[in-house]
């Protein structure tokens, strides 16, 4: 992924990682979420996929689960700032 921004959130059960990315279009929140397998390169170094083995599957679930959870929490949190702005605007 390309994207420069800090991710809003992250989750990770190594070495399986999600990135939660928030956007704003015309005055609309929007989460997606970006998922990554890390392992250790030949030279030593982390480096990351997006393409996963059998065996890291219940584990992609779990973390895709856990992102699903987070991005919830997200959403009441911008839910209540909302409503305190819109509190304090009045």
């Amino acid at each position: 992924m390309s994207d420069t921004r800090k991710p809003a959130a992250k989750v990770t059960f190594f070495p399986i990682s999600a990135a939660i990315w928030r956007d704003e279009v015309n005055d609309k929140v929007y989460y997606r979420t970006s998922i990554s397998k890390y392992y250790k390169s030949a030279e030593g170094g982390f480096s990351s996929t997006p393409t996963f083995d059998p065996p890291d599957l219940l584990l992609v679930a779990k973390v895709a689960d856990a992102a699903h959870t987070e991005i919830e929490r997200l959403k009441s949190e911008d839910r209540r700032a909302r409503k305190s702005a819109d509190e304090d605007a009045a």
